[in-house]
């Protein structure tokens, strides 16, 4: 039987979990009363996973003693409301029988795929789950409340989530309903399924949105895309990515999970002004576009010490050996970025947060058959890519090195939204040319970004001068760095930071130099939005 999943997965700590499950709150919400059920689900693939590279899931389930099969196909890439298509027969025994697909097409498509290699167990779910009915407004939501672990080659990993699935009504409603929740406990937004979970715990050891994941998405268009089947693309896209991002910013991919995180919120404050564009009357979001700024704030102070580290600190470290203080200072300036890291990770699961995400689902219910949406993506697109652009070279009084340093960092951040814009959408040009402009793109942010390496460090210094000076223990407990690693006399201040910023003083009219040379070629460079 096929079937339209239409669903949400929150994930809470043990704890939390515990607590929501006896609020009075969702004995009110429910209607009739909770059934409790044991779900034993094998998920299957051949040894290499090939049914879960081409985004295909096979599985055989457990449920008040009856086995099913059940074939779930690639699901909408992108955003928190997963629709996908399921296929689930009655089986005879635990193990799965592509015979029982009745589907003739998808069993032909499935065996295509397979090309006759075996299939085996990659991983058991061991689920208790209650279900709960939830009206709310016009629609009906199944609310099945998840407890268990999943096992996978003498690994497991324990499991505690809320599924949300719509029986009937809208999206939309689900969506509020999240919103409501989140008023009564906390909870994440879910990007993996179980059985994407069981897979990575297979083969990573690690199956809680973990893993190497696609934090740089990338999309492709036909030529004639209507307006809103791109913006459609780069806000779903972007809300994943976002999401993809965050759960790893405390992993091994650590930077290019932050990396993730702040090109997916960049992608997005361009879809949400796109947005706005095609249908001013329907989208007025200030406080949207505030709090996506708000987050790439939080990222991008945690992106810049990365790069003082990484580009400055080290190499200048690499090169005077003799100076014992320096590897303390990038020790220091580590802490201070596991602090951000550690505030971006707190922000990622507010209350704020969800509602941010809630907005960006809602914003995508607008109707795709307007006039507006069916506008050819070239006009629309063309004009703000051109927009942005001008009002980057408008900024500029002739000499760039005229600049404050104020004005170079509003120009990095408008040629950064430039750049992430421009590589989404160069894909419905065809011009030889388009390469062109995005690596001038590059060019002139990577000169902006050693400038802004610069305010990095002072602003690092800013922050041990005020543990080593007067109001140490306060500043301690508010950075999360121990005054205990700090020198009284300050000498990791005096020599260290010292050398730092002569380094930037000595390079000063070099890196100057490359930054006209690099504004010139972008300023000079014909767009390939342009006709």
């Amino acid at each position: 039987m096929k079937a339209i999943e239409v669903e949400i997965k929150l994930l809470f700590q043990p704890e939390e979990l515990v607590v929501f499950r006896r609020s009075p709150f969702l004995k009110d919400i429910t209607l009739g009363k909770a059934t409790l059920h044991r779900l034993l689900t094998r998920y299957f693939d051949t040894a290499d996973h090939t049914l879960k590279e081409t985004k295909m899931t096979l599985r055989v389930r457990r449920e008040n003693g009856q086995w099913v099969q059940t074939l779930k196909s690639k699901d909408a890439d992108g955003g928190i409301v997963k629709q996908r298509a399921e296929f689930t027969v009655p089986a005879v025994a635990g193990e799965p029988d592509l015979e029982l697909i009745d589907d003739r097409k998808l069993r032909s498509k499935l065996e295509g795929v397979l090309q006759g290699q075996p299939l085996e167990e990659i991983c058991v779910s061991d689920i208790r789950r209650v279900h709960r009915l939830i009206q709310y407004r016009d629609s009906k939501i199944e609310m099945a409340i998840d407890t268990g672990n999943i096992r996978a080659k003498e690994k497991s990993e324990e499991v505690s989530e809320i599924e949300l699935e719509l029986l009937e009504g809208s999206a939309e409603d689900m969506l509020d309903f999240v919103s409501l929740l989140q008023e009564h406990c906390s909870f994440a937004i879910g990007t993996n399924s179980k059985a994407s979970r069981g897979f990575d715990l297979a083969r990573h050891g690690h199956g809680i949105e973990e893993g190497h994941a696609d934090l740089q998405r990338e999309v492709s268009f036909k030529k004639g895309t209507p307006g809103w089947a791109v913006v459609q693309e780069a806000v779903l896209s972007g809300i994943k990515q976002l999401l993809e991002s965050i759960s790893r910013l405390h992993g091994p991919e650590s930077q290019q999970a932050t990396e993730g995180v702040f090109v997916a919120l960049s992608r997005l404050v361009v879809g949400v002004i796109v947005l706005k564009d095609l249908f001013p009357k329907e989208v007025r979001k200030k406080a949207l576009k505030r709090d996506l700024l708000w987050l790439c704030k939080l990222a991008g102070s945690v992106r810049d010490l990365d790069y003082l580290i990484d580009k400055r600190l080290l190499p200048l470290s690499a090169e005077n050996t003799t100076c014992v203080e320096l590897p303390r200072l990038i020790g220091l300036a580590g802490d201070r970025r596991d602090q951000l890291l550690r505030e971006l990770s707190v922000a990622a699961t507010s209350s704020r947060f969800i509602e941010l995400v809630i907005a960006l689902e809602k914003l995508l219910v607008i109707r795709e058959g307007s006039r507006e949406g069916q506008q050819k993506i070239s006009k629309t697109y063309g004009g703000i890519l051109g927009d942005r652009r001008a009002e980057i070279l408008y900024a500029v009084p002739g000499d760039v090195a005229l600049l404050g340093s104020d004005m170079r960092d509003a120009m990095r951040q408008d040629v950064q939204y430039l750049r992430y814009c421009a590589e989404f959408f160069q894909r419905l040009w065809s011009k030889k040319d388009e390469n062109a402009f995005l690596r001038r793109c590059r060019k002139l942010e990577k000169n902006l970004d050693l400038f802004h390496s610069r305010e990095t460090l002072a602003q690092l210094k800013q922050s041990l001068e005020s543990l080593i000076h007067g109001d140490a223990a306060e500043a301690a407990q508010s950075d999360g760095m121990a005054t205990a690693t700090l020198d009284r006399d300050g000498l990791v201040l005096s020599e260290a930071l010292h050398l730092a910023e002569k380094s930037y003083k000595v390079t000063r009219k070099k890196d100057m130099a490359s930054l006209d040379k690099a504004w010139r070629k972008f300023s000079t460079c014909e767009p390939f939005w342009k006709d």
